[in-house]
């Protein structure tokens, strides 16, 4: 192999650039897309973690944000800032020499939403997407919904709920077990979230949801155009968002039916 002699590899400088520059690209247009997306000020660029401690990462990010009025801030603990802190947050609940560090919020770094039907409308949608339904007897259409906005604040332990109408044939689906999908937009190029689940839109979670667990008594039935029968359930997924993990919860009439199972992908 070119380069090593006698069990060394010897790297010139111009070959760390090489190495080097993709990623910190990478992380300076990641910067740069979450100071586009916050609607206050930016004062710092906080630098934390091991690669922190590079100092040409240091100089490619305070060159990047020269002359926006943005300090770049390096941790002088860089290399064990991020443990520390996990630390800080164990130690929080069983002494009182740690102070609590609270996040009341987070920023979305995308668009989240779910797919829904409605009406295939020939002057708004696209053909293409368009799909025949026997229940309600029109072409409907799969458009998104975008719960989370881009840049929007999003609050810790304030649930979010997606709402998703299913409609069963009676006696024919063997199970009320089902499976919806949240979806995610980066929009990176800045367009704005997507209309349709094209090459923009992502699956982040598969939800399985059962909803058998609500009682038959509140499900209503109903005839589709095609003079067959269908349950017609209304239900909601709730989303609440905590520092360490995601909680997803059935929600039927306001009445919560427990955990929801979540599969990421």
């Amino acid at each position: 192999m070119r380069g090593v002699r006698h069990g060394r590899l010897r790297l010139l400088g111009s070959d760390m650039r090489i190495i080097f520059d993709p990623v910190v690209k990478e992380i300076i247009d990641l910067i740069n897309g979450q100071i586009e997306a916050t609607k206050a000020q930016v004062k710092a660029v906080l630098m934390v973690g091991g690669f922190s401690q590079n100092v040409f990462l240091r100089d490619s990010i305070r060159q990047a944000v020269l002359g926006r009025g943005i300090e770049v801030m390096q941790s002088p603990n860089g290399w064990t800032a991020v443990c520390r802190g996990a630390l800080m947050k164990a130690m929080e609940s069983t002494s009182t020499t740690f102070t609590a560090v609270k996040i009341s919020g987070r920023v979305a770094r995308k668009n989240y939403g779910i797919a829904l039907g409605t009406v295939f409308d020939r002057f708004i949608h696209d053909f293409k997407y368009r799909y025949w339904s026997d229940f309600h007897g029109v072409y409907r259409i799969k458009t998104m919904r975008w719960f989370i906005q881009k840049g929007q604040k999003v609050e810790e332990n304030k649930p979010t709920q997606f709402s998703f109408l299913r409609y069963m044939r009676v006696n024919v689906s063997p199970s009320l077990k089902i499976v919806v999908h949240l979806f995610v937009c980066g929009d990176s190029e800045e367009l704005g979230p997507s209309m349709y689940k094209d090459s923009r839109v992502s699956k982040l979670v598969k939800l399985r949801a059962d909803l058998s667990r609500i009682p038959l008594s509140q499900i209503r039935t109903v005839t589709g155009a095609d003079d067959l029968l269908y349950h017609l359930i209304n239900f909601s997924v709730e989303v609440t968002h905590y520092s360490g993990y995601t909680k997803y919860e059935l929600v039927h009439n306001n009445i919560n039916y427990g955990p929801v199972t979540a599969e990421y992908v």
